[in-house]
C-alpha cells in the first residue's frame, strides 16, 4: 500500500476501500457524481440532513449506499426519515470529487464560485491590524480536498480503482488549477494573512518544486499569532523542508509547546533568524536539546508551566 502522506489519501483509501464492496447496480462513476451533487448542495445550503426526495433526485439509492447514514427526525407530530453523510467531512470530499469529475466548463465555474467566497469569506474574517485578535482560517475544507485530489499519485491510484480513465482531463484541471492557486496564494499572503491555509493547500498538492517555485519570491515566512496545531506543524514542516531559501520566522503567539517545536526541529536549523513563543515549558533541557543544532540569531519568550512570570531571553546563539 502506497504511503498515506496527505489529508486527501486517507480519505481516498477510505473510499476506495468501501467501493469494493460497491453494489453494481450502479455504476460507480455514476453513484460518486450523484453524491457529489448531493454533497455540493447540502455545501451550498448549510445542510447536513437530506429527505428522501433530493437524494431520490440524484439517482441514489440510499437504502445501499454506504457513504450515507439513515436516521430519523420528528415533523409535524411524526417521524420522517432522514438522510446524512457518515460524517461531514465526507459532505466536503464528495464535493470536491464532483468539481473534479465535472466537464472542463463547470468544472472552472465551481472552482471560481469557492474562490469568490474564500476571498469574500476572509475579508470579512480579517481581523483589524491595530486589534491583537487571533488570526483565523475561515475557508472551505473543499479547496483542501480539491488541492489533494489533484495530486497525480492520489488521483491516478483511485481513478485506477475505479476503472475511470481520464488522465488528460485531470491534467488540464491540475494545470489550471496550478494558476488559480499561484494567484490564490499570493492574496492569502499579502492582502488577507491566511498564508497557513496556502500551506495546507500546498502540501495536499505534494509537489515540491511547485512549492519552491510559489514561495521562492520571499525569504520570510511570518506566522504572527496564528494558532499552530500539531497538524498544522507538520504542514509548516514540509513547506520550509522544500524551500532551504526561507531565512525568517516570525513564530510568535503561536500557542507552540515543546512538543510542536520537536515536530519543526529538522528545519528550525535552516532559519538564520526566528522569534518564537513557547508555552508551557516545564523541562529547559527539551527547548535546550530541540534548539541545540547551530548558531542563529533568535527572540524566545518562554513560559514556564502554569506560572504567570514570562521569561524573555534573547540570544545570539543556540541556549
Amino acid at each position: 500500500m502506497r504511503e498515506l502522506k496527505t489529508t486527501t489519501s486517507i480519505y481516498v483509501h477510505f473510499v476506495s476501500t468501501l467501493l469494493e464492496h460497491h453494489d453494481q447496480s450502479q455504476s460507480v462513476l455514476t453513484m460518486l457524481r450523484s453524491l457529489g451533487q448531493l454533497a455540493e448542495r447540502g455545501i451550498q445550503n448549510q445542510q447536513v440532513f437530506f429527505d428522501e426526495k433530493p437524494v431520490a433526485e440524484t439517482g441514489l439509492d440510499a437504502s445501499i449506499c454506504l457513504f450515507l447514514y439513515k436516521g430519523s427526525s420528528k415533523r409535524k407530530e411524526k417521524q420522517v426519515p432522514v438522510f446524512k453523510f457518515i460524517h461531514f467531512s465526507f459532505q466536503e470530499f464528495f464535493t470536491a470529487l464532483y468539481y473534479i469529475l465535472l466537464d472542463e466548463k463547470e468544472h472552472s465555474l465551481k472552482v471560481s464560485e469557492l474562490f469568490e467566497l474564500m476571498e469574500w469569506e476572509a475579508i470579512i474574517d480579517k481581523p483589524s491590524p491595530d486589534l491583537k485578535e487571533r488570526r483565523s482560517i475561515p475557508i472551505p475544507p473543499v479547496i483542501l480536498f480539491l488541492y489533494g485530489l489533484l495530486n497525480e499519485e492520489v488521483s491516478s491510484s483511485f481513478l485506477e480503482k475505479i476503472e475511470l480513465t481520464v488522465p488528460h482531463t485531470i491534467k488540464l484541471k491540475k494545470k489550471e488549477m496550478r494558476k488559480t492557486l499561484k494567484r490564490a496564494i499570493v492574496l492569502m499572503i499579502q492582502q488577507y494573512g491566511i498564508e497557513l491555509f496556502a500551506l495546507h493547500c500546498l502540501r495536499e498538492l505534494q509537489d515540491k518544486r511547485f512549492v519552491r517555485k510559489i514561495l521562492k519570491v520571499d525569504k520570510s515566512m511570518d506566522l504572527y499569532n496564528v494558532s499552530l496545531r500539531s497538524t498544522d506543524c507538520w504542514v509548516l514542516l514540509y513547506c520550509l523542508q522544500c524551500c532551504p531559501h526561507i531565512r525568517y520566522l516570525n513564530l510568535m503567539d503561536c500557542d507552540l509547546t515543546a512538543e510542536k517545536l520537536k515536530i519543526l526541529q529538522p528545519a528550525l536549523c535552516m532559519c538564520e533568524n526566528m522569534r518564537l513563543t513557547v508555552d508551557y515549558l516545564y523541562n529547559v533541557g527539551d527547548l535546550i536539546q530541540i534548539l541545540e543544532f547551530k548558531r542563529m540569531n533568535t527572540v524566545l519568550r518562554v513560559s514556564y508551566g502554569h506560572l504567570t512570570c514570562q521569561s524573555h531571553m534573547k540570544m545570539s546563539c543556540c541556549l
